[in-house]
């Protein structure tokens, strides 16, 4: 079983534009209470962007989002659900289940990749 993970944002310039991700918690209480920002990691390596207050999707559009586990930049895979449950991103290194997709492109023989369920 996947505990649920929660990565607080914070601001990588001064524009506010850019966030990263400080540390992981486990209470989303405690998280959502001290930061406006956060990731919440349900399935790994997919994150849901959730805000304390509402914000609207062009403001949120408008962030580049760093990956906990290789600082990579999200990429959205989804829209947001309401106000403060934003779009779902996943990292396009991260995304393989084994660690970094891209280390595994180019290895793979025709065959191999002939066999993949």
């Amino acid at each position: 079983m996947f505990d649920i993970k929660y990565h607080p944002l914070i601001d990588a310039d001064s524009d506010g534009k850019e966030k990263v991700p400080m540390f992981m918690g486990a209470d989303k209480h405690t998280v959502s209470e001290h930061h406006s920002l956060y990731l919440e990691e349900i399935v790994p390596y997919c994150f849901r962007l959730c805000s304390s207050k509402p914000l609207s999707a062009k403001e949120t559009e408008e962030l580049t989002i760093h990956c906990p586990y290789c600082n990579a930049g999200l990429r959205a895979i989804s829209t947001p659900t309401d106000g403060t449950r934003h779009a779902l991103y996943e990292c396009p290194r991260c995304k393989c289940p084994q660690g970094r997709s891209e280390s595994l492109q180019g290895k793979l023989t025709k065959t191999d990749a002939g066999s993949r369920v």
